[in-house]
């Protein structure tokens, strides 16, 4: 019995030690954890600035692809939300270089816009025009270049018609209908007088949200506005001369001014929410998204198959 005793006694040292390891590498552990979560918490506290992109035509929806590029409503409008939640952005810069787009998608935009607490100011790149500008009356403040284009206030219906063309081929097209303005606007017929009443009664409509828009955004009246809304472009130069920007500059401009309104001292930090897609996710995108034949006139001619509205600058 001794003997067993006497072999037994040497193992507890060595179980009380294994403990104390163990112990000491936990509290290392999260000592280091603690650490790292401090530093990042304070990497985070630091005053930002965030970056939003409307960049190309204005469309409704979501992109199509991860990472695509284009001014998607509802990627952009996402963006604007988790920057006025985001606790380190003071202040945000609406970067557009836009000929503007979708009548909806530039509405459902701006009024994203106005729901933001914090300053925004617009930045102006080559191109700010219709629905580009529509958005920027959304901001606190608007800076262009002297030479982009922007302005460009008013409404177009762009309506393809290949009437002619398919009775040269042979081709007809059977429309049935439920009512006489039903399928108007389709690339089979011509457009009578009374659908281009209709249509032109829907295009005043969108006219005065614009002109209203802009009366807001800018503190004018709406006979100021109108006189200045008859579709054509100005320069930052002219613009700033008709009140429909605040002033000139580039980025470096509108960084100064965000930090201002947003009350940052020192340098802030530039965040932006978009990044590139990865390989597994274009794969899944591929994978999941069959290709579409729901407009084949869209993707043959390239024109949409029927009208729609747009805030729009046509480029000459």
């Amino acid at each position: 019995m001794e003997a067993e005793v006497e072999e037994r006694r040497p193992r507890w040292p060595w179980a009380v030690g294994g403990i104390l390891v163990v112990a000491l590498l936990i509290s290392l552990c999260g000592v280091t954890v603690l650490a790292v979560a401090v530093t990042q918490r304070g990497a985070v506290q630091r005053p930002a600035i965030a970056l939003i992109r409307v960049d190309g035509v204005i469309t409704s929806g979501s992109a199509p692809s991860p990472g695509a590029r284009g001014a998607y409503s509802e990627r952009i409008i996402q963006q604007l939300k988790q920057a006025d939640r985001d606790r380190s952005v003071k202040a945000i810069i609406l970067r557009i270089n836009s000929p503007g787009g979708s009548v909806v998608a530039s509405d459902d935009i701006y009024r994203a816009l106005r729901k933001v607490r914090k300053p925004v100011v617009a930045s102006m790149d080559e191109v700010a025009a219709s629905g580009g500008y529509y958005i920027a009356c959304g901001t606190d403040y608007i800076i262009a270049n002297p030479n982009t284009f922007t302005g460009s206030i008013g409404v177009v219906a762009e309506i393809p018609n290949a009437a002619d063309l398919f009775a040269k081929l042979g081709i007809e097209a059977v429309i049935l209908r439920s009512g006489p303005h039903k399928a108007e606007g389709n690339i089979f017929e011509k457009l009578s007088p009374e659908a281009k009443q209709i249509l032109q009664r829907l295009i005043n409509e969108a006219f005065d949200t614009f002109v209203k828009v802009v009366a807001e955004g800018r503190h004018m009246d709406e006979d100021q506005v109108r006189a200045l809304a008859d579709g054509r472009v100005y320069s930052g130069r002219q613009a700033l001369d008709l009140g429909l920007i605040d002033a000139l500059g580039d980025l470096d401009t509108a960084i100064e001014k965000a930090k201002m309104l947003g009350g940052i001292h020192g340098e802030p930090r530039i965040v932006e929410y978009w990044r590139p897609p990865s390989i597994w996710d274009v794969l899944l995108h591929a994978l999941s998204s069959p290709p579409s034949i729901s407009n084949p006139w869209k993707q043959v001619f390239g024109v949409p198959n029927g009208p729609v509205l747009e805030y729009r600058y046509v480029v000459p």
